[in-house]
């Protein structure tokens, strides 16, 4: 019997109406009310159960076609599908390999920051994603009544108050972490390297997702580190039976995931698989790195509950920042070690000494003025109807490629026909003002050649723009 949800909650924060049905929709294919080969609800139970025209349920049924997540059969109706071929989840899992990726990564970052271009490359968000007129008058209040904190160091753990604001937010999504287990880390990218060198040696193998941050690789190649890849799938992340396959096959030191709205898929980790990873390496004895930089960028109603929810052991090391949500200035992360908390302070003590009080004394007041969950609010709101706004883009084009539908962050990685380079149609999108990033650069093996991320965190972008751009370069 056809399982049909009878209530359509809406909620038009920024979208139409068609796309609020199609996230339900699509909300309901990924969490399992409608699985894969099985009929959804027709355009007339639409209409009928959920109070929509036709025409609305007619639009939502085919951007979830579109987007690769349903396929209309002649004279039966739509079904859900499994992931378009280009998106499946590659099986075989490569041998280790050492990393190599720096140079052309640096290479594709500065040219990718020249001024005048659209930026679809860096993941940084624009100016007006982010709280400048608060921060700026926070500082100012800041330096009136502490002069000193222009000049002063903050000394590890970091500031106090800002530790507690960060445990309260911990707390709240699941996490049981108190203040003195928090270090203060200049960004997400230094908590990271802090926990590869506090757990590995040169020469270790590193298990992480395929594809990969680039700044994980970076790291990795700069420690010497040797890189593991775990095939993701687009939408559920890390394959946990090709995990399970490899560290009983390889001597695996530490595992490095991203579990909610990885860099660069946007994918995100159902809670049965996060607890099965969590547990699965808890009894291999083998530490759990976990990234969560975009965990508050949700489109959903709650946020996702980190890895770290379910660590009892203290094996999950868990990175953050602000980073791409408050102030990427301000370079302020932090990392709950677990068991590791005391070698990481005092790898950190060693490293780095101390960061500018300044700066973490402003993300302390913020962060206790209430304003950063408005702001969230607000910047969601935003993102999902950029997303929205080139999804419908790309399927109005009608070019041959296909993408990842993120439930919360700012990128959307493309994929494009197998045979063409997304190195070289980079270069062409360069000379045509817009910048994008390659998607061999997350990969140490140099897969996802066909591939490309996509930010969507830019201000009143035209999306006609990169659509007429890669049409012209996959015409060429």
């Amino acid at each position: 019997m056809l399982r049909i949800p009878t209530i359509f909650k809406c909620d038009r924060e920024g979208l139409v109406l068609y796309q609020q049905v199609a996230e339900q929709l699509a909300e309901h294919i990924r969490t399992g009310v409608f699985a894969e080969g099985e009929r959804i609800p027709s355009i007339r139970k639409l209409h009928q159960q959920w109070g929509v025209s036709q025409s609305t349920a007619l639009a939502a049924l085919s951007a979830l076609e579109a987007q690769g997540l349903i396929e209309a059969r002649p004279r039966s109706g739509f079904y859900v599908k499994a992931l378009p071929e280009r998106l499946q989840v590659e099986e075989h899992v490569p041998a280790p390999v050492a990393v190599s990726r720096h140079q052309l990564i640096n290479h594709v970052l500065n040219q990718s920051r020249q001024p005048g271009l659209m930026h679809l490359g860096a993941a940084v968000p624009e100016t007006v994603f982010l709280p400048q007129e608060i921060l700026r008058r926070i500082s100012n209040r800041c330096l009136r009544e502490q002069p000193g904190l222009i000049t002063d160091y903050a000394f590890p753990p970091g500031n106090k108050t800002l530790r507690q604001q960060i445990a309260v937010r911990m707390q709240a999504a699941g996490c049981s972490v108190s203040a003195s287990e928090l270090l203060i880390t200049q960004g997400c990218q230094e908590a990271l390297s802090l926990c590869l060198r506090v757990l590995a040696q040169p020469g270790d193998l590193i298990a992480i997702e395929s594809p990969a941050y680039h700044g994980l690789l970076q790291a990795l190649e700069a420690l010497g580190l040797q890189a593991l890849e775990i095939p993701c799938d687009p939408a559920r992340g890390m394959d946990l039976e090709a995990l399970a396959a490899a560290i009983q096959e390889w001597p695996v030191k530490a595992c490095v995931v991203s579990a909610n709205f990885s860099n660069p898929t946007g994918s995100l980790m159902p809670d049965e698989h996060k607890q099965r990873l969590v547990s699965m390496l808890s009894e291999a004895q083998i530490p759990l790195v976990e990234d969560d930089t975009y965990a508050d960028l949700h489109y959903g109603r709650r946020q996702p509950h980190p890895l770290k929810a379910w660590d009892r052991e203290g094996n999950v090391l868990y990175c953050s920042a602000f980073s791409k949500t408050i102030a990427p200035g301000f370079r302020v992360g932090w990392v709950a070690g677990g068991r590791y908390h005391q070698q990481l302070q005092q790898l950190l003590t060693v490293t780095t000494m101390a960061s500018h009080a300044l700066s973490q004394q402003v993300m302390a007041e913020y962060l206790h003025s209430g304003d950063y969950d408005r702001h969230l609010r607000k910047v969601r709101r935003q993102y999902r109807q950029q997303l929205h706004n080139l999804v419908d883009a790309l399927y109005a084009s009608g070019l041959p490629v296909a993408w990842s539908l993120p439930q919360g962050g700012f990128l959307l990685w493309l994929i494009l026909p197998a045979e063409v380079d997304a190195l070289a149609v980079y270069e062409q999108m360069l000379q045509k003002g817009i910048s994008v990033m390659p998607g061999s650069l997350f990969s140490a093996s140099e897969r996802f050649r066909h591939c490309m991320r996509i930010s969507i965190a830019v201000s009143q972008p035209d999306w006609s723009l990169l659509v007429a751009a890669l049409r012209g370069s996959l015409t060429d």
